[in-house]
């Protein structure tokens, strides 16, 4: 008989935030019910037995997320929870749905992590960022301490609830590819699985998907397969001369440094592929709040892709138009390293809604001849003090602008810069994913 000694009892769910009350133990089947999975976890996860025979809207609706993004193959919702919100006794900093061709695929939810790990700063720690030239927060080593302790109290106390609730778990390792190996625990119930992972010093993630989908060896490789026969038709012509890629997943980083494996996670699973910006984080052996290995998650993403079927093109270190357009053409979106900075971003969102109406030639060739010589002119004065990693989606020959796109929200799915622009703040390393 399996009998916690306290177990948190976490009901009504609202708003985004969840309420705690404590009552005492009782025996906890093996087998509950989807109503008591349901009340031990906090939230309305079941409405039956099912989940993953349930359209992806009602299940985020359900679970009051917001939706990060939709594309014709695949939908995203996710929501960064208040420091009041509680899953089974435990914070969450982030909660993730998604969607595969509306129906609900896969739930990842991210506790204690190191990318979050501001909010374990001491009032010292702000003081001292307040008083610094960027006002950037410093990493104490009492920070350091409080969010590695953070990781494996989470994890515990997660195990512990889980195990109460579904019986002993299975150890389990994935991911045996370049720095991504994670090991945990796995709980098998009524055909979904609860994937508990706690690598040192790195995240407390726990993933819950179907068990068909898991167990399937070849689902990857499926997967981007078919992907492979949609992506021609993701490029967009339109009357002003725009060439764009549509269906990028959106991925919002939230606080944390970490547009370069949230800009990975966008591409592989635009090519129909798992990933999880806080493995790739990982794998990038990216520091606490931010700042990665470009060269090591590079090599996990590729791995990645070449086990699917796919191939690397590297090194490309021209962003001109001619040397950019047969990657758009083709429908793969470029990764892009380049200098970014708050005055690049303040000239690229203070023209968007002024190129919002270029809507044909005749527009574009007004806008490329009134508004655009005295931006080109001024490119060569941006500065260069920010690296930074986003995507090339798309250009224009008639106006010689290239479309980004940005791991920060939808609002910064697809902005204009010129092509002087982009020379500017080039830091010559573009990659390109594809077949």
């Amino acid at each position: 008989m399996n009998v916690s000694k306290r177990l948190l009892l976490l009901s009504a769910f609202a708003g985004g935030t969840f309420f705690l009350n404590a009552v005492e133990a009782v025996e906890t089947p093996k087998n509950p019910s989807p109503e008591e999975v349901n009340q031990l976890f906090g939230f309305p996860l079941f409405s039956k037995e099912n989940l993953w025979s349930e359209s992806d809207r009602d299940v985020a609706e359900r679970l009051r997320l917001n939706m990060e993004s939709e594309t014709s193959f695949e939908s995203g919702y996710r929501i960064y929870p208040n420091a009041s919100a509680k899953v089974l006794g435990v914070r969450p900093f982030s909660i993730f749905l998604q969607g595969v061709e509306g129906r609900a695929s896969r739930l990842s939810l991210i506790f204690a992590n190191k990318g979050d790990i501001s909010v374990y700063a001491t009032q010292n720690d702000e003081r001292r960022a307040l008083t610094s030239e960027n006002h950037e927060m410093i990493v104490s080593p009492q920070m350091l301490q409080a969010y590695e302790a953070a990781i494996r109290k989470d994890g515990d106390l997660l195990k512990q609830a889980l195990t109460a609730l579904f019986g002993s778990p299975i150890p389990i390792t994935v991911g045996m590819v370049a720095n991504m190996e994670e090991r945990g625990e796995r709980w098998d119930w009524r055909g979904s699985s609860f994937i508990l992972f706690s690598p040192r010093n790195e995240y407390v993630a726990l993933r819950i998907l179907s068990t068909k989908l898991f167990s399937d060896p070849d689902a990857e490789r499926n997967s981007f397969e078919k992907s492979k026969e949609l992506i021609p038709k993701r490029v967009v012509h339109r009357s002003n001369g725009d060439v764009v890629i549509r269906d990028i997943p959106m991925v919002d980083q939230g606080a944390k440094g970490y547009c370069v494996p949230a800009t990975y996670e966008r591409v592989l699973r635009y090519y129909g592929l798992t990933a999880d910006m806080n493995v790739l984080a990982m794998a990038g052996e990216t520091q606490v709040g931010g700042g990665t290995s470009m060269g090591k998650i590079a090599d996990a993403a590729f791995e990645l892709v070449r086990e699917a079927g796919g191939r690397i093109t590297s090194g490309i270190g021209s962003v001109r138009i001619n040397d950019i357009s047969p990657y758009i053409d083709k429908g793969e979106p470029v990764l892009w390293a380049l200098d970014s900075s708050d005055e690049l971003n303040e000239r690229l969102g203070a023209r968007m809604t002024s190129r919002e109406g270029v809507s044909d030639t005749n527009a574009a060739k007004a806008w490329c001849e009134k508004v655009l010589p005295s931006i080109r002119a001024s490119a060569r004065t941006l500065p260069r003090n920010g690296a930074h990693v986003c995507l090339i989606i798309g250009y224009n020959h008639l106006t010689r602008e290239l479309a980004i796109s940005d791991s920060w929200g939808p609002e910064f799915s697809e902005r204009w810069l010129t092509e002087e622009e982009a020379q500017a703040v080039n830091l010559g390393d573009g990659t390109v994913i594809g077949w």
